[in-house]
């Protein structure tokens, strides 16, 4: 009996690992496992509980329907922790368990994963890495745009849309952490080619007490115009420059391009127009989404990123749906390498066209222009890689 079930748990698993039909780890007759990384610990896990509840909303549709090629999707789901350490330790846990992997929320627990899910060679989805790390390796996929081309487009939208006459003097603010260090030094670099007037450079750190003298010391610059890269301290920025005075022109791009950071800095952002990577609680199917979560759930002000969880998992099905029932991850990586390019991309309504290949690897440049009206984004015109 001993030997009988030793070979019953030899056998199941090698199923789990390789599949009933040998379709390679992560996948077997009848399931497709997906890892899913977030912080579900310390202070961002309210943002992940929202975004996760999209994920697993839209997932949930998806097997209503009869799942993928014959086989439902399961979630396995690992706490980053929202760190750098904490995301190599959820890769380790997820990556030989799963189909493939999805950071929902983060640059930096991405940068401590990826090189872990490029070691066991687990195709990895990521809505945030720094693009130089993310183009070394052979199964990263940064959607929606890579942060670092938002903010390369930031300077001829300035030039286009809000200092056409070139008589503002820039200061550059960026939150103190690596992803948006690489986007200064792309916004800096194109910047300089473009012929801006940066008078300021100042860091901000994300949990600072008080950010009045970063303000004061980009004021006491000259800074009649303010580019803006980064996130959720964002708000606090704009609230110290409102306690002293400073009301420059404010614009930039990054994850403060949100309705509830808008709420959250006490409507400061009215008017503010910038770069975003794609529409949220604008996009065309989003009070659908809200109906579906509502059901679910009571509304929460993380709705918006739990819209982003939808929206990744759209992602997911479409490259999975691109396939054909051949789910491999080598089939997959080679999915994402391939030369689709701009005449066959994956559209959902959250964002841009998505394209990839060996002349866009990791999705669209696209950056939407965008303004806050009566406390909402909406977009304001069409998406372009760069500004002419």
């Amino acid at each position: 009996m001993l030997r009988r079930l030793a070979v019953a748990l030899s056998a199941s698993v090698a199923l789990a690992a390789c599949g009933a039909n040998g379709s390679g780890t992560g996948v077997d007759a009848k399931h497709i496992v997906i890892g899913v990384h977030g912080p579900k610990s310390g202070p961002a896990a309210a943002f992940t509980e929202g975004a996760i509840a999209g994920f697993r909303l839209y997932i949930d549709q998806i097997n209503a329907q009869g799942g993928i090629a014959g086989r439902t999707i399961e979630i396995v789901e690992a706490d980053d922790q929202y760190t750098v350490s904490g995301g190599a330790a959820a890769a380790r846990q997820l990556g030989d368990k799963v189909f493939l992997a999805y950071n929902i929320i983060g640059a930096d627990p991405a940068i401590g994963a990826l090189p872990e899910f490029e070691r066991q060679g687990t195709p990895y989805l990521t809505v945030a890495a720094p693009l130089e790390l993310a183009q070394e390796s052979k199964v990263a996929f940064i959607f929606p745009t890579p942060l670092e081309l938002l903010a390369e487009a930031v300077p001829s939208f300035t030039q286009t849309s809000l200092d056409p006459q070139g008589t503002k003097k820039v200061g550059l603010m960026w939150e103190n952490q690596d992803l948006m260090r690489e986007m200064r030094d792309h916004f800096t670099a194109v910047a300089k080619e473009a012929g801006l007037d940066i008078v300021v450079t100042e860091s901000f750190d994300r949990d600072a007490a008080s950010y009045v003298q970063n303000v004061k010391r980009v004021r006491d610059a000259g800074a009649d115009l303010v580019v803006l890269l980064g996130g959720v301290a964002v708000p606090e920025v704009l609230k110290a420059a409102k306690t002293i005075g400073y009301a420059p022109t404010w614009t930039g791009a990054g994850a403060w391009t949100f309705d509830m950071m808008n709420a959250a800095s006490g409507g400061l952002m009215e008017g503010v127009q910038a770069l975003r990577a794609g529409p949220v609680a604008d996009a065309p199917d989003y009070k659908d989404f809200l109906a579906r979560l509502h059901k679910t759930r009571k509304p929460s002000p993380t709705d918006e990123l739990g819209y982003s969880g939808w929206a990744g998992a759209k992602l997911i099905e479409q490259l999975l749906r691109r396939l054909g029932g051949d789910l491999t991850r080598q089939r997959l990586l080679d999915e994402l390498k391939s030369g689709t390019s701009e005449a066959n991309p994956i559209r959902i309504d959250s964002l841009p066209p998505i394209w990839y290949g060996p002349d866009r690897r990791y999705g669209s440049a696209a950056a939407m222009p965008s303004m806050v009206r009566g406390g909402h984004w909406v977009i304001t015109g069409n998406p372009a890689s760069r500004f002419k």
